[in-house]
């Protein structure tokens, strides 16, 4: 799919279109997690999500 949308002779001209829902929905899972560590009172759950952050 991404070959298919960043070949720069196709009708896409090499610009990718699905950069922008990409980088929104990394950010949305970013989000979740630094919600999950502040709202969390479980020790073990805050411990495992700032190993994912660091």
């Amino acid at each position: 799919m991404h070959a298919i949308l960043n070949d720069p002779n196709r009708y896409t001209q090499g610009i990718n279109y699905l950069l922008h829902i990409l980088m929104m929905a990394g950010g949305g899972q970013v989000g979740a997690g630094l919600a999950l560590y502040l709202k969390t009172e479980n020790r073990r759950l805050k411990r495992l999500t700032l190993n994912f952050y660091f």
